[in-house]
């Protein structure tokens, strides 16, 4: 889930901090970013314990405890940073795209693996899209 990180850090926001509107915005976005990482960690934690025996729920359950955390993430970093950084284009919509995957993803076996490739694979694009921007 190292993703996450590198996904809120893939792109500086400052620039687009323009007006009051944007920095309330950018500020209080932040506390849905936040709790989100949170519940994602209790996520993971829910997922070992129910790998390991530990829990007794379902595995959709357990799965969803990972995956919507993740997609909340997903949304307060598209409030945060991705609807001033990208005014044009697909990629404003790239973190959007991948959060409603992984939603999708709940109901898929390996619901962790395949939010862990979903999340890399958006971290690529992005990635690509800045190193082919810079040039």
């Amino acid at each position: 889930m190292k993703a996450l990180w590198w996904l809120y850090f893939s792109e500086s926001e400052h620039q687009a901090l323009a007006g009051i509107k944007t920095a309330f915005i950018w500020g209080y976005g932040h506390l849905l970013v936040f709790a989100s990482v949170a519940a994602v960690g209790a996520g993971l934690a829910l997922n070992v314990d129910v790998l390991s025996g530990q829990a007794h729920i379902e595995g959709a359950v357990s799965d969803a405890a990972l995956t919507i955390p993740v997609a909340l993430y997903l949304l307060g970093l598209w409030v945060v940073h991705d609807q001033f950084n990208h005014e044009k284009g697909l990629l404003r919509y790239l973190v959007l795209a991948t959060a409603l995957l992984i939603l999708g993803a709940t109901f898929v076996p390996f619901a962790p693996a395949s939010t862990a490739l979903l999340l890399t694979a958006c971290l690529v694009v992005r990635i690509r899209y800045a190193s082919f921007a810079a040039s």
